[in-house]
């Protein structure tokens, strides 16, 4: 067996744990290349490590065992979605639906950039109860999200059970229409995916919540789950489609990733 590596010992002006580091990042790397290439399946030891051109005792360096390992690309990967999403939305106007598309438009055009989230969150998870669990904690993140914006933007209480309510039904039903849209099942462009869920999410909060939308009087009054837009009265707010970057005006190609894969991301 090979001795481990000196805790402290340089190399190259490189230290251990900076060599470690490196290993760790090359088998995530490995790892995510072979799941959005074959499915969560085909992730196993020796193809990581082959994959990465590390020994097998490097892997045990950095992750207990295979559950391990494929928990921490799930994580990223989600992770990665999640900054996007915040990132759009700080970036996007203060209307309540503005603050709706900028998030839609950040994890349709997020899948899209990069198939391998796609396959990621999307695939067929089933035989592995810790992806379920994953998908399950992923749901209610997003969820969550979306009910912490409500109140940073419009002052609602998360305590309002309604809210909980909408918000998992949108993440829900967003989450559906994605695995649609990456299975062929809905022909359409990102735009268009992004055009039609967020009007549609916004037309569902308002009942809900007693407000009316942007489609039932003229002006938006609830975006990001009933969040009120402060010009209840006035002209709509000026949300655009948030632009397709050069080829993600298509669903990137998803086989093996149907509707019966990950519904939360």
């Amino acid at each position: 067996m090979d001795a481990p590596e000196a805790p402290s010992r340089s190399y190259g002006g490189r230290s251990a744990a900076d060599r470690r580091a490196d290993r760790r990042a090359r088998l995530l790397s490995a790892a995510t290349d072979i799941w959005g290439e074959q499915g969560w399946a085909a992730v196993t030891m020796r193809g990581v490590c082959a994959r990465a051109g590390l020994t097998q005792r490097y892997f045990y360096e950095s992750f207990a065992d295979r559950d391990a390992l494929l928990a921490a690309v799930w994580d990223r990967s989600l992770h990665d979605v999640l900054d996007l999403v915040r990132v759009a939305m700080a970036e996007a106007g203060p209307a309540p639906r503005e603050q709706l598309r900028a998030a839609v438009g950040a994890f349709v055009h997020a899948m899209a950039a990069d198939p391998r989230k796609a396959r990621i969150g999307f695939g067929d998870h089933a035989g592995s109860a810790l992806l379920e669990g994953r998908r399950r904690d992923a749901m209610r993140t997003y969820a969550d999200l979306m009910i912490e914006q409500a109140h940073r933007v419009a002052g609602v209480s998360p305590a309002d059970p309604r809210l909980r309510v909408m918000a998992t039904l949108a993440v829900g039903g967003l989450t559906e229409v994605i695995s649609n849209w990456l299975d062929g099942t809905l022909p359409l462009t990102a735009d268009e995916v992004i055009e039609h869920t967020a009007t549609v999410l916004d037309a569902a909060a308002a009942p809900a919540l007693g407000a009316p939308s942007a489609g039932a009087g003229g002006s938006s009054s609830v975006g990001v789950v009933g969040a009120r837009s402060p010009s209840a009265g006035g002209s709509p707010s000026a949300g655009g489609v948030v632009p397709s970057p050069a080829g993600a005006g298509d669903p990137p190609s998803a086989e093996g990733s149907g509707a019966a894969g990950g519904r939360g991301r």
